[in-house]
């Protein structure tokens, strides 16, 4: 009788479920940064995610936190096989880090590469890449924690908040020009706020800033209806 690959899998594979290690916690890092990203461990999902693998047949599934040891634990547990579970601990483009010590261990995984991660982490860029790609989107304008007293990107920002002030704009969508000051990266509407006039604008980008210590996107407020497409497999018995 022959065995199912699938099978076969379930017990040689040790499967690593990856979280995020809290930064403040002894022996998750060398020196503590700054993350620009809200911070969350994920592992209750990583829980979940363990547990589903278990109870589908898979012999070993580990759940192991991403900290400055990552590497290390990953060999111990001979895992050749992985499913991240992180938006990472910390530092710059923190959601792709946990993905680049699996390319270069070699490791193949359940996630985004590097690359994707770091470009859907980072609002600018990824407007930038759907710009390229003929894709429309708001009008945005991307701001930086400068010193307070430099006044050019004060009067860059007064310029693009004012050419949505001209009555052609007004006439044709109906509505009165609102912007959304959001952190570049991030998650679950942290720190996102409303600028009903130009003038509560570079206020709000200072507040986001305060707390990202990052760029800031400021973007043309727009209304009507949301959409979210999604794709899942149909169950056994639909047609």
């Amino acid at each position: 009788m022959k065995t199912n690959i699938l099978d076969k899998l379930k017990s040689y594979l040790h499967i690593a479920v990856i979280y995020a290690g809290d930064p403040s916690e002894p022996n998750v890092v060398q020196y503590k940064t700054h993350n620009p990203r809200y911070w969350k461990s994920y592992i209750d999902v990583a829980t979940d995610i363990k547990i589903s693998l278990e109870n589908s047949g898979f012999s070993h599934v580990h759940l192991i936190r991403e900290d400055k040891n990552l590497m290390q634990k990953l060999q111990y547990k001979k895992i050749n096989f992985a499913w991240l579970n992180t938006a990472g601990v910390q530092g710059i483009d923190s959601s792709a880090h946990a993905a680049c010590v699996l390319e270069s261990l070699g490791i193949p995984y359940v996630g985004h590469t590097p690359a994707n991660t770091m470009l859907m982490d980072n609002k600018h860029l990824f407007k930038l890449y759907l710009k390229s790609s003929g894709i429309k989107t708001a009008p945005h304008f991307l701001w930086h924690h400068v010193r307070e007293e430099d006044t050019y990107q004060s009067r860059q920002l007064a310029l693009f908040c004012k050419q949505f002030e001209k009555p052609e704009y007004h006439a044709r969508f109906q509505e009165k020009t609102r912007f959304i000051v959001k952190p570049v990266c991030g998650r679950a509407s942290q720190h996102v706020y409303i600028a009903n006039t130009p003038a509560e604008v570079e206020p709000l980008c200072w507040r986001v800033s305060r707390h990202t210590n990052h760029y800031v996107m400021v973007e043309l407020f727009l209304s009507g209806a949301e959409y979210c497409v999604a794709a899942m497999k149909p169950p056994p018995d639909a047609h």
